[in-house]
This record gives C-alpha cells, structure tokens and sequence, in this order.
C-alpha cells in the first residue's frame, strides 16, 4: 500500500532509473508514478512540449482540458525555459559568487607575488649596482 492513500494500488509497470529533468543530482531518484484515479491530487502540472508557438499551444491545452472537464481551472502556463532558469537561479548565483571569490583571490595571489620579487629585487639593488660597478654583466 501506498503510505499516503493507505488504499491498496495497481502495479501498472515498472521503469528504469529516472532523473528528474531539474535535478542537480547526477543520481537516479526513485519515482513512483501513480495514476489520478487510484490517487487524486488537488494541484497537477501538465508539461507539453508544443511543434508551434507557445501561445498557440497554451490556448490548445486550455481548450482540450475544458473539453474533458470543463469544471477543471487551468493555472497560469510557464515555458518550461523560464521555470528552469527560475528554479537555476540561486545555484547560479552561488556560483557567481564564488567566481568572484576565486577571482579576488588570484588577483591577491598575483599581487603579494609580484611585491614579495619587487621587494626582493629592492633588498638586493645595491649588491646588484656594485656587482655592475665592478664589471659583471647585466644578464648573467
């Protein structure tokens, strides 16, 4: 039995390993598919991958559910684009940040490297006039 009916349910079939198409785990999930008339649901979303415009498509869908139910309220329609780069948009952000971060941190790196050679190359500025003064060579 299913723990949130507490009805027994018909085994219709069993799939293979699926992944939610938001999910940010590589993982497989377990997913258990039940139908709407062994197990009604207040709220169902319906995604439609339409070969026309999306307009075109709402108004189609929202007419062939009124046909099956006309009592049945269709909610706001969404391209499925914008609910991805929605529910995207704080794992984006973190990213963002942290490549800020990094950024900032190699441009410190960059920094204190290029004033630890500058004030060694200060430190040894007269040894190297001396060494000029008394013949040596500039590159060896």
């Amino acid at each position: 039995m299913h723990e949130r009916c507490r009805k027994p349910i018909t085994i219709a079939g069993i799939v293979g390993d699926v992944r939610q198409p938001l999910s940010r785990d590589p993982r497989a999930e377990s997913v258990l598919y039940l139908s709407y008339r062994q197990f009604p649901w207040p709220f169902m979303t319906l995604i439609v991958s339409p070969a026309t415009e999306h307009s075109a498509a709402v108004s189609a869908v929202r007419q062939e559910v009124t046909l099956i139910d006309g009592s049945q309220a269709v909610g706001a329609a969404h391209l499925l684009d914008d609910v991805r780069t929605e529910w995207l948009g704080q794992p984006r952000l973190q990213t963002m940040v942290v490549t800020m971060f990094a950024g900032a941190t190699l441009l410190l790196t960059l920094v204190g490297l290029y004033a630890r050679v500058a004030h060694g190359v200060a430190l040894r500025a007269r040894e190297f006039a001396i060494r000029l003064a008394l013949g040596a060579s500039p590159t060896g």
